[in-house]
């Protein structure tokens, strides 16, 4: 992945998300994460609300608040990539000017926050736990 394979530009899910440029195939790597941003269990209550959003579990005991582009990748009920190893990997072939979604529900491992899905997926489940 090379960061011109990748654009982030308005999406029709929320906000900001992030597009190929270029085809990408099963099992590619998409997005690897920017983990300058680690902060303890303990000390969720100082991080910015606004921030909260872009919260996933690194481990045990620390939470990794995403970077861009990785932020923006917004959650789907029917993904193209899926989080392992602390990259976004592909799971099918993604086509240009296709938006990367990932399922957020499916890290789901203990307290989460919660927010309306907008994916607009035939399968879609309406609601979305984060972290």
């Amino acid at each position: 992945m090379k960061e011109q394979d990748i654009e982030i530009r308005p999406s029709r899910i929320a906000g900001l998300g992030v597009f190929a440029l270029r085809e990408f195939l099963p099992g590619e790597i998409v997005i690897r994460w920017d983990l300058t941003k680690l902060v303890e269990a303990g000390q969720l209550d100082s991080v910015d609300p606004e921030e909260l959003h872009f919260l996933c579990r690194y481990d045990e005991s620390r939470f990794l608040i995403n970077q861009p582009p990785a932020r923006f990748v917004n959650h789907s009920c029917n993904p193209n990539v899926k989080s392992e190893n602390l990259c976004d990997i592909a799971l099918r072939k993604i086509s240009p000017g296709e938006e990367i979604t990932s399922n957020y529900n499916a890290a789901l491992d203990g307290s989460a926050i919660e927010f309306r899905c907008n994916c607009k997926q035939p399968n879609c489940v309406g609601s979305v736990k984060k972290f």
